[in-house]
């Protein structure tokens, strides 16, 4: 081998008959070291799993069914009147341009003897992923469009007369595989729809394929022709989209390029690209996601800070054996590919681990990830189909060799740097890390974090903001904190002085901590950054528990509040007729009525909301939590409108300005008259009058109805009288619907709170760790305290008392830390992901039950390595 290259055949060697042969004999430790490392990689790894799931399934649902469109034209609020049609067709002249109308709603099964169940369920879980999805297409014009195998299965029968039950004709539906199988449904079958607030029969016609050469058929859908679509729904003049597919040829380029300037100028439509439509669900969660996402990536710092306890521990533990085969002539260089070979492999196992620990844990956190897209962004059958790709290998593989060689670079350059000879006279010395011990560096580490609370938001596609500074914030306080934790030791140690004098064995404990080694300064840094984070987010839920808790007391004000039963997330449409609305206000114990409707809107590039309802009611009936009061008057010309906090912060609009809306009807003027607090998105809403509603979209239905009942009026009566005439529509009294908007909130707080706990699992983990390699680096203690006739629970306690100092120093600093990182997230990390300002509340009793919690669990660790070690042997 040329000179100056290193001798891998020697090196391997190495690794054979020395790392391997102290994996086996601490086999325990090492499988602890790589549990770790694997789920610190793995809860990382499971949130970016879930985050996929949720998302891929906002796709165009009949994008696996046909063959990709060109462009998609929407209307910019609302449904497309289908009126446009024409001048769709027109805008292209001659050239041969195939335009395929789509109609898409929810529905979910249903029939009278089920309909209890239904109405109960709904009450139980608000936020569901039940909800199928109809589509309707123009099969006449889909057939010739569709993927292979799907071609006949759609090809209208001339001769077929329709089907018809008790009167009614029954429209036909080919529904998912996954559908017939659970709900164990055949071809010929009739089945009872849901839609809006009507259920009415349908025939199976078909079953879906399993997957077309587009993708795989999503697990809840249903087609149906488009006009069967648009009579069952009451949706006879709308649709959604038109799909718009151009030409293969070249030779009527000017005349599309024309007709395409001319759709993209009209105010009444919205011409998107499919691969940005497409996207649309990437953009609305981005926030969302990448806040999960940083919060994983805490538990992967925890897990490096106890990792990086463990090297040190194990390089210190093998400091003569090294000096040695530097003595034998091993090169610094050889020496150093030898450490960094094992670090390496230790990432390489972590990383397999924690893929497999991530594909477990996605299958819990994706129906909670899920159930919060759900409940906030659009309808998603996430969560149901957890699946791996090739590139989360390579993360996980990165993710666990860069942990690993990050948690071993300090000790590695200690071991290559020390003489062979100083590192044979000192033995394995229980040395502690230089950088661990400059407090002063803390200090400048938490002003630069508190500068960093001041920078603004980062801005993503689609209107996202995300809080970059805001979390480098948290980050380098995260850091500085553990510089300045890890030099509390001299502190603790003098809190136990007093116990010392009546008991030895407190006495040892304290020696230990007031001499503190990297092993125990990385323990308490890990434990600190677990118990922080923990302790900041229960900041967080407690501030947002407080601020709901007051939005709910002056938000939801009437007796009744009416829905469909097949209601569940943002994304499902179920609403409530025109006729239904009228029949319900017409119920003599009905005082006041409040109807409420939400569009979506695209404004300015950007998806938000238009939620219409009474305004002539605000102050008298309905009261509205305002941040800045309406304005007196408005403008001449111009309509009144209010947004919340989060449209204003979101487009960068104050009370008073002037906005124009995207309509079905064109554009409209609004003056912004006020600005209230809404809590529950934060893409931002603007709040129209319901008679401009109407007007504006040509439609009288509501999503919900709010009623106010007259004086005396018993709810659960009205609610029965209404069931009664309306079985398809769920009554909320005011406390059940504050229950279900609690229960709401919790909810979306589930994936936070798992992440916690898992951070303060690892710690703990990581201090059992680091415990047993102290314990093993003092073995001739250990025998000399034998010698002195002391006992294996005496040496035990010893353990527990030194694990009790590691954890208060962790613990403390952790809860000091967590009211700075608490303000940071309430304040900075909230207001710039979600423009929601929340009141500062302080849940003292959880932030000392989970102090409590941690040294506890630290005592009974400490005690249970005490007593495994005990007994070692010189």
């Amino acid at each position: 081998m040329s000179q100056g290259l290193p001798n891998f055949r020697a090196l391997f060697e190495l690794w054979r008959r020395v790392t391997l042969r102290h994996w086996r004999g601490d086999f325990a430790a090492t499988l602890l070291l790589l549990s770790l490392l694997s789920v610190g990689v793995g809860t990382y790894l499971s949130i970016r799993i879930a985050n996929r799931a949720a998302v891929e399934s906002f796709a165009t649902f009949n994008a696996s069914l046909q063959e990709p469109s060109d462009w998609i034209l929407r209307s910019p609020a609302g449904r497309l009147p289908t009126q446009h049609l024409k001048a769709i067709r027109d805008a292209f002249g001659p050239a041969p341009v195939s335009l395929f109308p789509v109609l898409e709603t929810s529905a979910v099964l249903y029939d009278e003897a089920s309909a209890a169940a239904l109405n109960k369920a709904a009450q139980a879980q608000p936020i569901g992923r039940g909800a199928l999805r109809l589509l309707g297409l123009d099969f006449t014009a889909f057939a010739g469009q569709a993927t292979e195998g799907l071609t006949d299965l759609f090809t209208p029968d001339e001769d077929e007369t329709p089907s018809v039950q008790n009167g009614t004709i029954l429209f036909d539906l080919w529904i998912s595989p996954n559908i017939a199988r659970s709900q164990e449904i055949e071809t010929d079958d009739t089945v009872k729809l849901l839609l809006n607030d009507v259920a009415r029969p349908f025939r199976i016609a078909g079953i879906l394929p399993e997957r077309t050469p587009q993708g795989e058929t999503p697990p809840n859908l249903i087609l149906i022709d488009i006009a069967d679509l648009q009579t069952a729904s009451g949706l006879e003049t709308w649709i959604d989209r038109v799909e718009v597919v151009l030409p293969k040829t070249t030779l009527w380029q000017s005349a599309i390029d024309e007709g395409l300037a001319t759709l993209s100028e009209d105010a009444r439509l919205l011409l998107i690209q499919p691969t940005k439509e497409n996207a649309q669900g990437e953009e609305m969660t981005a926030a969302f996601r990448l806040n999960l996402s940083i919060l994983a990536l805490i538990a992967l710092l925890v897990a490096i800070y106890l990792i990086a306890q463990a090297l040190d521990a194990v390089v210190v533990r093998r400091r003569q054996e090294t000096a040695i085969m530097r003595s034998l002539g091993v090169t610094p260089a050889m020496l150093k590919l030898f450490w960094i070979g094992e670090f390496v492999l230790l990432g390489f196992v972590g990383g397999v681990g924690g893929l497999l620990v991530g594909w477990g844990l996605a299958q819990f956190t994706a129906g909670a990830v899920a159930d919060t897209v759900n409940a906030l962004y659009f309808a998603t059958s996430g969560g149901t189909g957890v699946s791996l790709v090739p590139s989360d290998l390579v993360l996980a593989l990165l993710l666990g060799t860069g942990g690993s060689l990050l948690a071993g670079y300090l000790p590695l350059r200690e071991i290559t740097t020390t003489p062979p000879a100083q590192v044979l006279a000192q033995g394995n010395v229980n040395r502690s890390q230089g950088f661990l011990q400059h407090p002063w560096l803390g200090c400048v580490l938490v002003a630069l974090g508190g500068a960093l609370c001041f920078a603004p938001p980062l801005s993503l596609e689609g209107g996202a903001r995300f809080p970059l500074a805001g979390f480098l914030a948290a980050f380098v306080w995260l850091v500085g904190g553990t510089l300045l934790t890890s030099s509390s030791f001299t502190a603790i140690a003098k809190l136990l002085r007093p116990f010392e004098a009546s008991s030895a064995i407190v006495r040892l404990a304290r020696a230990h901590l007031a001499h503190a080694s990297s092993r125990h300064r990385l323990a308490a840094a890990g434990l600190f950054v677990a118990i922080s984070m923990a302790a900041a987010m229960s900041i967080l839920v407690g501030s947002f528990a407080k601020t709901m808790e007051d939005w709910i007391e002056v938000r939801f004000q009437a007796d009744l509040y009416i829905s469909s039963a097949a209601a569940g997330g943002a994304g499902d449409e179920f609403l409530i007729g025109a006729e239904t609305l009228a029949a319900i206000r017409a119920l003599p114990e009905v005082a006041q009525a409040d109807p409420f409707r939400l569009h979506e809107m695209t404004f300015e590039g950007t998806q938000t909301f238009i939620g219409a309802s009474r305004h002539d009611i605000l102050g008298v009936e309905q009261s509205v939590l305002w941040i800045t009061p309406p304005l007196d008057r408005i403008p001449e010309g111009t309509t009144q409108a209010y947004v919340n906090e989060a449209f204003a912060l979101r487009f960068d609009r104050d009370i008073g300005d002037r906005l124009e809306l995207p309509t079905p009807v064109g554009m409209k003027p609004v003056t912004i008259a006020g600005l209230f607090a809404d809590y529950g998105n934060e893409r931002g809403m603007i709040w129209i009058d319901w008679p401009n509603q109407a007007d504006w979209f040509l439609d009288g239905d509501a999503t919900t109805l709010s009623l106010f009942l007259k004086e005396g009026a018993d709810p659960l009566l009205v609610a029965e009288a209404i069931k009664a005439t309306h079985p398809s529509l769920l009554s909320r009294d005011n406390a059940s619907l504050r229950t279900l908007v609690r229960k709401i909130f919790r909810q979306t707080f589930a994936v936070t709170e798992a992440l916690e706990i898992i951070g303060i699992l690892i710690a703990l983990g990581g201090l059992a760790l680091a415990l047993g390699n102290l314990q093993r680096e003092s073995k001739r203690e250990l025998g000399t305290l034998r010698s002195l006739g002391m006992r294996r629970s005496e040496i035990a306690r010893i353990t527990a008392w030194e694990s009790v100092g590691i954890s208060l120093v962790g613990t403390l600093g952790g809860i000091i830390a967590s009211i700075g990182l608490g303000a940071l997230l309430v304040f900075v990390i909230n207001k710039q992901s979600f423009g929601w300002t929340l009141q500062w509340s302080l849940p003292w009793p959880e932030i000392g039950l989970l102090g409590v919690i941690a040294i506890s669990l630290a005592a009974i660790v400490g005690y249970a390595v005490g007593w495994r070690y005990a007994t070692l042997k010189k």
